[in-house]
Parts: C-alpha cells; structure tokens; sequence
C-alpha cells in the first residue's frame, strides 16, 4: 500500500449521518492519501470524506477485493431501480433524480416502482406505482450503504 494508491474500505452508515445504524455497511473504493506511522488516512471515492484507519484495520484490503459495485453506483441514473433501506426495512425504489449541484455524487430515490398496473398514481410523473408516495423521497450519496443493487 502506497500513497496514491486506491484500496477497497467498508463504509458504515454512521459515516454519512449519525442515527444509530452503525451496522449497516457496504465496501467501495478510496484513495491513499498518507501513510501516518502505524495509520492510514484515505479520501473515500465518490464521498470526498476522509478517514483514518489503522494500517492493518480489517476494514481496508486491497482493491477490488470487495468494491464489486463501485462501477455501478458510478453509473447510476434516472429510471434505475436500487433496493433502499429506510429504517429496518429494503425497499424497491426508484432513481427519479441525478442532482448536479453537488460536488459528489447524489441520487433522488423514491420508494416506488413504476408500473402501469400500480395501485397508486404519482403527483410528480403522473404514472402508475406501487410502494410509498412522493413525501417519502429523499436524496443520499450514490455510494450510500443503504443502496443495494
């Protein structure tokens, strides 16, 4: 391992908002930014957040060990259906917006699926769906670990 080198690093869900579900986690990519006597401190691809870890922390390994949907998240866009984790449940939901204001990526989900038989009409698109309405969408990173393929 080496400065600038890039390496596989679980991420948590309280690295993003501190609410309790430290056990939700997933792995993507960082860079190595230094290397700090016995730490590591790397910049998280897609997040720009930093962390330092210990240099033989079981959460760092070497690239594409695990990152297996890094490319994915990357190429997220309108219209592509995630699984999302709201609360204590994973939803089948909905890409409806790439914000491009933000430096990192972000996604706009909504906790819907588009369907022409859905049980219910969106005030937004006006077409059919099945799942929660428009009051429930919400954005995160794209590299958020309550994203799933």
């Amino acid at each position: 391992m080496e400065v600038g080198s890039d390496i596989d690093i679980l991420i948590k869900d309280d690295d993003f908002e501190s609410n309790g579900k430290s056990d939700i986690a997933c792995w993507t990519r960082a860079k190595v930014l230094e290397i700090l006597g016995s730490n590591i401190k790397v910049q998280i691809l897609g997040t720009g957040m930093i962390k330092i870890l210990g240099l033989h922390s079981s959460n760092i390994l070497p690239i594409n060990t695990f990152s297996t949907d890094f490319e994915w998240r990357q190429s997220l866009k309108v219209n592509d259906e995630i699984d999302f984790l709201d609360n204590r449940s994973w939803y089948r939901s909905t890409i409806i917006d790439i914000p491009s204001h933000y430096r990192n990526k972000r996604v706009k989900y909504a906790l819907r699926i588009y369907r022409e038989n859905g049980k219910s009409q969106d005030k937004l698109f006006h077409k059919n769906y099945f799942g929660w309405s428009e009051t429930f969408d919400a954005e995160v990173s794209a590299y958020h670990p309550r994203i799933r393929k």
